[in-house]
């Protein structure tokens, strides 16, 4: 999950994948901080087999 009022990516662990009904926060230990490549991250994708992260 990404926003405009930080500068880090937050991680949810799902127990069915694409359901987001089964998600929950996987705590503040797993925040990734993308500030020293972007201020206000907008966007995030990731590659086709889920090894690559884009923000």
């Amino acid at each position: 999950m990404i926003g405009t009022a930080g500068d880090d990516v937050n991680e949810y662990a799902c127990t069915t994948g694409f359901d987001v009904s089964t998600c929950s926060y996987s705590g503040d230990s797993e925040r990734f901080s993308v500030s020293g490549q972007e201020l206000f991250p907008r966007g995030l994708a990731f590659n086709t087999d889920g090894t690559k992260m884009f923000v």
